[in-house]
């Protein structure tokens, strides 16, 4: 602004004229100082060059009923007071306190620090939390300055306790340089992440190797199902391995939890020492609709499952029928006796039949086992075409105090062991006594003669 001098044209002389030219001058010089104080004013509205606020650290971990604390100071001087709103947002707004609503800085404080205690809030589950601290300054020219921000997580202090591993297995079989497989996750959400160990103990460690360890499960992947691959390692013996999976958890609430156990079985692929089956019976005798048993059991114990196929075999295949086929033996059963029903089947020919039931068995280090065997003897029912006895004389006459004989032979060959008992009989039967009470003719000697003495 010009204040400009103007001619003035004396109508009055002397001290009237001189006054009133001065008192223009300074009505001119209080206006234009008012203008130039506005103008000057004017800076204070805008943003201050390089305003923000710094944070330190930039992100904060706090436990539960804990606390922890940052920093915050102002990055250029304020034209005024500026003040700095704090809250908590996000997720998990109640998961922390904090120290002050807000902080002021002035023109003269502007980079001095201040501190903010954030304090962790305790709850019942056993998860972190993760609320986020804003800040937000305005006045003194940091109106238009955006809103800082602090992550902060709050590590959860509830552990957890008992059975905290849920597995799809707690026993496992698996054959030498075979593999099986199991899952594993976790039973309850973790505070953070929590690391699975697993290892090989017990009796045989060396017997199986394992896909993976540790296992890590997050917060957000605590019950998605991981898979652990057991391969079993082949070796020169003959003897199953019985080696434990052990997985124990760390971490997250998890570190007083229990550890988790798999029983593994490592089936061996080498033939059994001794490998053989054990019968009750090796010959068994039944007569036509008839049936009589055997029980058979593994003579050492497999590696694996062991399968045993009987088979009716040698003449007469169709004279009996047996009650199962095959008989199975695992490696916890193989010295329990298993029953087989062998039953006779009736014909209509008169002599007896002779099959023989096999056995064989296969697997579980058994393939090269001998056969066991029984021979069976079928009894035939049929009545004997020409059935009848051959006596040496029909009658007889015998002295008091002596004695007199007379044979007996069978007139044709019988189908199995024919008794012939001897009694006496009508009047007068403690006259005599007879050297046997009876006699007995098989299939092969039914036609020698056999004595009686009277």
């Amino acid at each position: 602004m010009t204040c400009v001098r103007r001619q003035i044209v004396p109508q009055h002389t002397g001290a009237v004229a001189s006054a009133r030219s001065a008192s223009a001058w300074r009505l001119c010089a209080v206006f234009a100082l008012l203008v130039l104080g506005l103008m000057l004013q004017q800076p204070a509205r805008a943003q201050v060059v390089g305003a923000g606020l710094t944070l330190a650290p930039a992100s904060l971990t706090v436990g539960e009923s804990g606390s922890a604390s940052f920093s915050v100071v102002l990055d250029a001087r304020p034209t005024d007071d500026v003040s700095v709103a704090l809250s908590v947002t996000g997720e998990d707004t109640d998961a922390v306190t904090l120290s002050a609503a807000s902080l002021t800085f002035t023109d003269s404080d502007w980079n001095s620090t201040q501190t903010v205690t954030v304090n962790g809030v305790a709850d019942t589950d056993s998860a972190d939390d993760s609320p986020t601290v804003t800040l937000t300054p305005s006045g003194g020219g940091y109106d238009s300055v955006p809103a800082a921000t602090l992550a902060v997580t709050v590590n959860d202090d509830d552990a957890v306790t008992g059975a905290a591993l849920t597995l799809s297995a707690s026993s496992l079989t698996v054959a030498e340089d075979g593999s099986e497989t199991f899952t594993v996750e976790l039973a309850g959400q973790p505070s953070s992440d929590v690391s699975v160990a697993l290892s090989v103990t017990g009796e045989d460690t060396g017997s199986i190797t394992l896909s993976s360890s540790p296992l890590t499960f997050t917060t957000s992947d605590w019950n998605v199902a991981q898979t652990v691959t057991v391969t079993g390692v082949a070796d020169a013996d003959s003897a199953n391995a019985s080696p434990t999976v052990t997985l124990d958890p760390s971490g997250g609430g998890y570190d007083n939890a229990a550890s988790a156990t798999v029983s593994v079985t490592v089936t061996d692929d080498e033939a059994v020492s001794g490998a053989a089956l054990t019968l009750s019976d090796a010959t068994l005798t039944v007569t036509e609709d008839a049936s009589e048993t055997f029980t058979v059991q593994l003579a050492a114990q497999p590696s694996a499952d062991v399968s045993v196929t009987l088979t009716v075999t040698g003449d007469d295949t169709d004279s009996i029928t047996l009650s199962s086929s095959p008989l199975t033996f695992t490696t916890s059963d193989w010295n329990t006796a298993q029953t087989v029903t062998v039953t006779a089947s009736a014909d209509i020919d008169s002599a007896d039949e002779t099959p023989t039931v096999t056995l064989d068995p296969s697997g579980g280090g058994y393939d090269s086992a001998a056969n066991g065997t029984v021979s069976v003897t079928v009894t035939d029912d049929d009545p004997v075409t020409g059935a009848g006895l051959t006596l040496s004389d029909t009658s007889l006459t015998v002295t008091e105090g002596s004695t007199a004989s007379f044979t007996v032979v069978l007139a044709a060959q019988p189908g199995s062991d024919v008794t012939v008992a001897l009694t006496i009989t009508g009047d007068d039967t403690d006259a005599v006594t007879l050297s046997a009470a009876s006699l007995t003719f098989t299939d092969s000697d039914w036609n020698s003669t056999q004595t009686v003495t009277v």
